[in-house]
């Protein structure tokens, strides 16, 4: 899966797909 920051809030995470 993938994981990034959010462009909005630096403090939030967001992940797609398997772990």
């Amino acid at each position: 899966g993938i994981c990034f920051q959010s462009l909005i809030n630096k403090e939030s995470m967001h992940c797609y797909g398997e772990i």
